[in-house]
This record gives structure tokens, sequence and C-alpha cells, in this order.
């Protein structure tokens, strides 16, 4: 039985998807449906979420699903931003 996790901001979460109506939007749940095994999904992205509370929230959560595959899509939140600093995110690694 294999898990998998996504972690991120709207773009995770499948803001602009066709589907809003549904949970099962976005490309964590397309890779879900799509890849054989994978037997357990949990979205923890958040539209407008930044590095921070990707790191500081959403990882300890998925951590707590023991999951084989973690997808990862953040960080355009961030970089919008007029006072981006990139050693912001390293630091919150």
């Amino acid at each position: 039985m294999k898990s998998l996790v996504v972690l991120g901001d709207s773009v995770g979460f499948g803001v602009g998807d066709e589907d809003n109506m549904h949970p099962n939007k976005g490309v964590g749940a397309f890779l879900h449906r799509s890849l054989p095994g994978f037997t357990k999904y949990a979205n923890h992205s958040r539209p407008g979420a930044r590095m921070r509370e990707v790191f500081e929230v959403q990882l300890p959560r998925a951590l707590e699903h023991e999951p084989d595959v973690v997808v990862l899509i953040a960080g355009g939140n961030d970089v919008l931003r007029q006072n981006f600093d990139p050693t912001d995110i390293y630091w919150s690694m």
C-alpha cells in the first residue's frame, strides 16, 4: 500500500481546475488516479501558502501519513512579494 501526499500552494491545491466543486482536483489527485498501487492520498496544499507555511504547518501534517511519495509545488507566492529574499526560503528549510 503506497501513499502520496501533496504540499504547496494554489497550484498543488488545484485552483483553476475545471472541477472546482469536488476535492479530487489538482495534480495530486491526477497522480493518485493515474499511478497504480497508490491507495492513500492526502493534499495539504492551500491557496496563498508560502514556503514557511509549507515547512512549518503542512510538512508535519504530511509526515503523519508516513508517505511514500511527496509532491511539493510551492514558491510562487514567495517570489511575487516585493520583499522576496531567497535566503528566507533557504533558512526555513
